[in-house]
């Protein structure tokens, strides 16, 4: 979720429950674990594919570091941008995918 009711809000500043932020950052921090772990795994088996599935790789891996790049800065200047939060995820996701079907290639 990317809002708090009035009451969730009290609990969080009273620290019984998580900030949205600190729920934010800890999903972030798990998807960058999972991130780790498949790239990892691309990483051993890259040397296995061709020139062409290298490319390819390749391409679709910097096109998503890019919007990586692009939302991260935007929530440096505004960490209450829900877009910026809900697409950071979204491209986290796809990076997570692209290097879940690569690696087992």
């Amino acid at each position: 979720a990317t809002t708090q009711t009035t009451f969730e809000k009290v609990l969080s500043k009273v620290g019984l429950i998580e900030t949205l932020q600190q729920a934010r950052d800890r999903h972030l921090k798990e998807q960058h674990a999972a991130i780790d772990y498949w790239n990892v795994r691309v990483q051993a088996r890259r040397h296995q594919w061709n020139r062409t599935t290298r490319e390819a790789f390749d391409r679709n891996l910097l096109a998503i570091e890019e919007a990586v790049n692009d939302y991260t800065m935007n929530l440096e200047q505004d960490p209450e941008d829900d877009l910026s939060v809900e697409m950071l995820d979204a491209v986290l996701n796809d990076k997570m995918n692209l290097l879940k079907d690569f690696a087992e290639l």
